[in-house]
């Protein structure tokens, strides 16, 4: 039920992006950095979430975020947007971090118990900086995320050393 939907979701991401630019107060002609990264990812540490493993479409769960990455010329946008597939709830949410001030890019799998003999393996993606991280659930690691994954990385390496970077839009 929930995968159906999510593919709805995800087929065109535009309506998505369009929401997060109004959100941000970002114009399309201030990202300029790097193209915008869309990921998305099941919450699977949300406590009011639902949970189908072993499914036809794989593990599923109720809760998902759906995120993008703004790449302006002196910061990284982020918006989110999370949505309860069964409770019918969605949250947005923003948060801006400075070029200058993220420490690490950190990609990894991680592990969620579900009980005692079932558990998940999922990937995520944080940006760290001093005193705060914030994570992202990744649902795919398809080749288009790691070259988005390593664009942003190469990206932040640039403007640590002083580049300006940017992309043809």
């Amino acid at each position: 039920m929930y995968a159906e939907e999510i593919k709805k979701f995800i087929g065109d991401t535009s309506a998505l992006k369009a929401s997060g630019l109004k959100k941000t107060g970002l114009e399309e002609d201030q990202i300029t950095a790097l193209k915008p990264i869309f990921f998305w990812g099941y919450e699977w540490d949300a406590k009011d979430s639902y949970y189908r493993i072993g499914s036809t479409a794989g593990d599923i769960c109720s809760i998902a975020t759906f995120t993008f990455l703004f790449f302006t010329e002196d910061q990284v946008v982020v918006y989110r947007l999370l949505k309860d597939f069964y409770h019918g709830i969605q949250k947005e949410s923003t948060t801006e971090y400075f070029y200058e001030d993220i420490t690490n890019i950190k990609t990894g799998e991680e592990t969620k118990e579900i009980n005692k003999t079932t558990s998940i393996n999922y990937n995520s993606l944080t940006l760290i900086v001093p005193g705060d991280s914030y994570r992202m659930s990744v649902s795919s690691a398809s080749d288009d995320i790691s070259n988005s994954v390593q664009g942003m990385k190469t990206l932040l390496r640039n403007k640590k050393k002083g580049n300006r970077g940017g992309y043809d839009a």
